[in-house]
């Protein structure tokens, strides 16, 4: 089964990426530009990219939403004139888990990058094909260590990207 990489520009997704390549892993890393990440997770999405072509690595892919027409969260609830609310995650499903479902060849797994201290986050599931795996987890790395494995490569250490 083909493996996906969820790629958010973060400490987590960037360590599990570069871990996955020092394994010789075989997966394809996406990105959803839903475009309202912060200024500095676009600057270093784009310095990341050029990292890997540099090191001979396939590029992250990115994928564009079209929800209603919109392209990006802003201009989507700009129109709709509602706030976007946590507790009911449409930003993430519209905007992002739908473009991936949509996208991904199934069946697959999807890896995630819950460091070992987010278990509670991490949730084994297998939904319309696309089955979850936690990398970081399975490798107890927590987010020190996730610190460690971008700084060891020569990287900055991003901020947080949700």
């Amino acid at each position: 089964m083909k493996k996906y990489l969820s790629f958010g520009g973060g400490v987590n997704s960037v360590a599990m990426m570069l871990m996955l390549l020092d394994q010789k892993d075989d997966f394809e890393a996406i990105f959803v530009d839903h475009g309202t990440d912060w200024p500095e997770t676009y600057e270093y999405f784009d310095m990341f990219q050029g990292w890997l072509k540099e090191h001979g690595y396939k590029p992250v892919t990115v994928l564009k939403p079209d929800v209603e027409g919109y392209g990006n969260l802003y201009d989507y609830f700009f129109h709709h004139k509602t706030v976007p609310l946590f507790m009911h995650r449409i930003c993430s499903d519209k905007f992002k888990v739908r473009v991936v479902h949509k996208y991904v060849e199934k069946p697959c797994f999807m890896m995630i990058g819950f460091d070992k201290g987010e278990e509670k986050r991490a949730k084994i599931s297998i939904t319309k094909g696309i089955e979850n795996r936690f990398p970081l987890l399975e490798n107890e790395v927590n987010r020190d260590g996730c610190k460690k494995i971008i700084t060891d490569h020569g990287l900055p250490v991003p901020m947080k990207s949700g």
